[in-house]
């Protein structure tokens, strides 16, 4: 209904552009007519009114050296006498009458201030339809001033594309939004997944801007008017598109409380939070790299007491362990494997024996020393012999692949052999891959923290929400927390929440069963294993060891196994209980797998009835909704097609579900007045953690106001059961579990 919608608009607009460039002689109508056909328009209108634009552009007359005419019902701002005229009318629209911004440029955090914007307040606004905001250079201090003193008034309510960038105009000049600002882009994604194709042809339509800023539709014009043309269009498609999304939005409601319908629960929960996001630009965070240095030097160390253990090993089977190039694929072959044959040409084979030139450090010659520079690599000819172990996998050149996946198919192979050469060799392997682990763990950490921070080591955080997938999109990852520093005097506290995701299943499921595991924190895993195991129970009821803590043996350490295998279970059940995720995450076969799924629904019945009864919205229709209101469509089908769309729409609201829950505690604590009052602020948030920088000597006080702050909220995403969850940590204690 949307896509037909806009292609009726499209349409409309199409015949308007064809008749006034007619009328006034920019196109020929032969010529024009063989372009655009009746059937063209018809069926693809954003198709045809593009080429009806490149149409005139191509046949319009190139006017040089002539001044363009301003179009009607613009009002140029350049001094602080029309800034003040425009802002007082500004704040005299109604409530229910947004205005809509464009800027020149997309801005990031690091661009120049921005120069000039555009705005739009409809047809009627009494100083004209298009606000253009350039200052005279004299009169720059003295608008923006004026500009930042109407985004200061928190009724005022704005309109834009992306927030994000929009934030970061204004911040530019000095100036900050305390009203309301919605992001259209994020309202179309909201809607639902359908609108993305719509979204594509707006984004066309309102960013006119190309390659070549002097070719339009209006002739050869300066660069500079061009670019005025695009930032009106682009504040007057926003005003419209805003009204007709809105709309929409409006007549979707919600299956629970927290608000009637969609646009409701946008305006009054994720534009807010959206803008907050938006907000959170460089902090005063640093990298330590003293911290960095020492846990590179800590990987390094892990990986060559590895390396150490495999060349002892290699000593016996080539005339200098130290120099085998443990990166070499050819020299781990044939250490490994040799003597073998090719299994795609079998006269092919590889001896037992083989000479390798390797390079090893110099510091006078390993060999004779004589005419070698100190510290100067030499080579050196070394005799490897094969240890003959069985390869498993094969390349596609037809030797043995020395992949880890390949190495490991070889250790659970061998392991359990009697030969005591062969458990020599499984131990080598072990070492060798757990060498390799060591190097990648290291790379990992490095590309993750580096990810999140700039050339001066400042932590430049670049959180959003994703309507799309239901998650928080962010360069934040857990390495983060773990080397980064407030500055001197100040700290940094981590409210960390786990099992965020079991949290939001049984808020939006409403089973109590869940919700009471939940609510026992640590033990939550440990709870259902015994549900599952009446070893487990025995043991509890005979006084062996205890759920959580209580002075005994907690059966989380005298059954780990058991314990981690329910908690892979919960996990998958977060993901929709598909078969293939509970397959690979237990280890199982179909039979078992399925067995595993039903029986978590029947110790949680609240889920498996929210699963088949609970996702019905209006016209009996399946949805999939967040505990804050975003919906998502279910799609129909039948089979097993039908079960995995059910597990899609059941693992989107939880996975959003769980973002609207941190969410929710970081708006609780960007808003409470006590944290703020001693001098605390929300620093970064992630997909699972919201991190507030404050003063060191006011940090046991601040913990107190976080909880007592989440306490008092309550409401959608803060309940009693994810405060069983929560953990506060500072950056080198832990402060309470």
């Amino acid at each position: 209904m949307l896509i037909a919608h806009a292609n009726r608009t499209l349409l409309h607009q199409f015949k308007r552009v064809q008749v006034e460039l007619i009328s006034c002689g920019k196109v020929d109508e032969t010529r024009m007519l063989a372009r655009c056909s009746s059937a063209s328009v018809r069926h693809h209108p954003f198709i045809a009114l593009k080429r009806l634009c490149s149409s005139a552009a191509a046949t319009a007359p190139v006017q040089h050296n002539q001044k363009h005419e301003r179009p009607k019902q613009w009002s140029v701002i350049d001094d602080a006498r029309k800034a003040s005229k425009t802002i007082e009318a500004l704040l005299r629209l109604p409530d229910d009458t947004p205005v809509a911004w464009s800027t020149q440029a997309t801005s990031t955090a690091t661009s120049p201030p921005m120069t000039s914007m555009c705005a739009y307040a409809g047809d009627s606004f009494e100083h004209g339809a298009y606000i253009y905001i350039r200052p005279q250079s004299t009169q720059e201090s003295a608008v923006w001033a004026l500009f930042r003193e109407y985004f200061r008034d928190e009724l005022t309510k704005s309109v834009c594309f992306d927030v994000r960038c929009f934030t970061n105009d204004l911040q530019s000049r000095g100036i900050r939004a305390h009203g309301r600002v919605h992001d259209v882009q994020a309202m179309i994604r909201m809607y639902g997944r359908q609108a993305k194709h719509i979204e594509a042809c707006c984004e066309s339509l309102l960013n006119k801007r190309t390659r070549d800023r002097r070719t339009s539709m209006f002739g050869d014009v300066s660069a500079d008017k061009q670019s005025i043309q695009s930032c009106h269009a682009d504040a007057h498609g926003i005003f419209h598109l805003y009204h007709d999304v809105a709309k929409r939005m409006r007549k979707k409601a919600l299956l629970s409380n927290f608000a009637n319908n969609t646009f409701e629960a946008y305006d009054k929960f994720y534009a807010r939070v959206e803008k907050k996001l938006a907000e959170m630009g460089k902090q005063d965070l640093q990298v330590d790299s003293e911290l960095m240095n020492e846990m590179k030097s800590g990987f390094e160390r892990e990986g060559q007491a590895e390396r150490a253990v495999f060349e002892k090993w290699a000593v016996g089977h080539c005339t200098d362990g130290t120099a085998v190039n443990l990166t070499s694929p050819t020299m781990l072959r044939h250490l490994l494997f040799a003597p073998y044959t090719n299994v795609h040409d079998k006269t092919q084979s590889v001896g037992a024996e083989r000479t390798f030139s390797v390079r090893v450090g110099g510091g006078g010659g390993a060999e004779d020393g004589k005419g070698v520079k100190k510290g100067k690599a030499v080579k050196k000819r070394i005799v490897i012999r094969g240890a003959g172990l069985g390869a498993q996998t094969w390349t596609r050149n037809g030797v043995p692949s020395v992949s880890t996946s390949a190495l490991q198919k070889v250790v659970s192979t061998i392991e359990k052999s009697d030969d005591a050469a062969v458990e020599s060799a499984c131990r080598a392997i072990c070492a060798l891959l757990k060498w390799q682990e060591a190097g990648r763990k290291w790379e990992r950490f490095e590309k993750s923290v580096l990810k999140a921070v700039d050339n001066d080591g400042l932590v430049l955080p670049s959180t959003r929400i994703d309507f799309e997938s239901g998650a928080i999109e962010s360069n934040l990852s857990r390495h983060v927390y773990d080397v980064v520093r407030a500055k001197s005097g100040n700290e940094l506290m981590v409210v960390e929440l786990n099992n965020v995701k079991l949290c939001a299943l049984a808020e939006v499921s409403g089973c109590e069963v869940l919700r009471a595991r939940v609510a026992q924190g640590e033990a939550l895993h440990t709870l259902l294993a015994r549900e599952f195991s009446r070893e487990i129970q025995a043991a509890v009821l005979e006084g062996h060891c205890v759920l959580n803590g209580g002075g005994g043996v907690k059966v989380s350490q005298k059954y780990p196994q058991k314990v981690r295998m329910a908690r892979m279970l919960d996990w998958c059940m977060t993901r929709g209980g598909r078969l293939h995720d509970v397959k690979s995450a237990m280890g199982c076969d179909d039979e078992r797998g399925r067995r595993l799924v039903r029986a978590w629904l029947n110790v949680h019945p609240g889920v498996r009835r929210w699963v088949e009864r609970g996702m019905k919205g209006t016209g009996g229709r399946r949805v999939a909704e967040t505990v804050c209101g975003q919906q998502r469509a279910v799609r129909g089908g039948g089979g097993k097609r039908a079960e995995a769309r059910v597990a899609e729409g059941v693992a989107f609201a939880v996975s959003a579900s769980a973002r609207d829950v941190v969410l929710c505690v970081a708006d609780t604590l960007w808003s409470d007045d006590l944290v703020r009052a001693l001098g605390w602020r929300v620093a970064l948030v992630d997909a699972r953690r919201v991190a507030l920088c404050g003063a060191s000597h006011s940090a046991p006080a601040a913990i107190d106001a976080v909880r007592r702050a989440l306490w008092r909220a309550g409401g959608a995403g803060v309940t009693a059961r994810v405060m069983a969850q929560l953990r506060i940590t500072r950056p080198l204690e832990t402060v309470e579990q």
